[in-house]
């Protein structure tokens, strides 16, 4: 069996030839906001959200820093419906889960996003197909990143004894 060389002048292949792998999302733009890129959407979202979630008191810190910290692994681990049915079924008794749970909610149905038609995300989960819940489960992580991020840097840590 013969081996041909790889010629080093070619480039790589990619797997996807598509836009977003090779140009990063851009939104599209509206008379009220500047061009941004989809990960500054993004981030400024979560900032948004974050800041109400511990500016208003209702939810301790402490809370929200931890379970914000912990909903991309039960993602990751048990599928995007069943870790927002987890923590919607937990807000009744804790606002923390709640607001996580509104977070993602306000994000994945919000224009341009996987559930955009939804009224609620679990409506949104049960009712599209799975290319949209695929996509609604990656933007959810890259959202979480941003909102794991800025709960890290906002909320308080627990008081040292």
């Amino acid at each position: 069996m013969k081996y041909k060389k790889k010629n080093k002048s070619q480039p790589a292949r990619q797997l996807v030839d598509s836009p977003s792998v090779n140009e990063p999302a851009v939104a599209k733009q509206s008379s009220l906001t500047p061009l941004q890129l989809m990960e500054q959407r993004r981030a400024g979202f979560a900032l948004q959200q974050v800041q109400a979630a511990i500016g208003d008191g209702q939810c301790k810190d402490v809370e929200f820093r931890s379970y914000a910290r912990s909903l991309p692994a039960m993602i990751q681990n048990n599928g995007l419906g069943q870790a927002v049915a987890f923590y919607l079924s937990k807000g009744s008794k804790n606002v923390a889960y709640k607001r996580l749970y509104d977070v993602l909610s306000d994000w994945l149905t919000s224009s341009g996003q996987p559930y955009a038609d939804s009224p609620d995300l679990l409506d949104g989960i049960t009712q599209q197909d799975m290319y949209q819940y695929r996509h609604a489960q990656a933007e959810a992580q890259a959202l979480l990143s941003w909102v794991k991020k800025f709960a890290e840097a906002l909320c308080e840590s627990e008081p040292e004894d």
